[in-house]
C-alpha cells in the first residue's frame, strides 16, 4: 500500500506524481489517502495519471480513504466512476 502524503496540490504535484508512479512500478496498487489533509484539482490530475499508468502496466489501481473534498472534485469533473475507492474520509478541521 502506498500512502499519499498530507498534501497533493499544485505546490507538490510533480514530486507526488512521481512518487506514486514509483510506488506502482514497485508493485503497489492501493493508494491510501488517509494522511492527505490538503488536495486540490492537481490531486485529480495525479489520480488520472496514476490510473493511466496502471492501465499500461495491466494492473488494477484502488484508492482508499479519499477525502470528501477530493471526492467532490472527482464528481465535479465527472470522474467518480473512473476510480475504485472506498468511502470518503470525513472533513478535517
Amino acid at each position: 500500500m502506498y500512502v499519499v502524503g498530507n498534501e497533493l496540490s499544485q505546490a507538490n504535484l510533480m514530486s507526488a506524481l512521481e512518487a506514486g508512479l514509483q510506488a506502482m512500478r514497485s508493485g503497489e496498487n492501493v493508494f491510501d489517502f488517509s494522511a492527505t489533509e490538503k488536495a486540490d484539482s492537481a490531486a485529480v490530475a495525479a489520480m488520472v495519471a496514476w490510473q493511466r499508468e496502471a492501465g499500461k502496466l495491466g494492473v488494477s489501481l484502488a484508492f482508499q480513504a479519499v477525502p470528501s473534498t477530493l471526492q467532490s472534485l472527482m464528481a465535479l469533473y465527472g470522474l467518480s466512476t473512473h476510480f475504485t475507492s472506498s468511502a470518503p474520509v470525513p472533513e478535517r478541521h
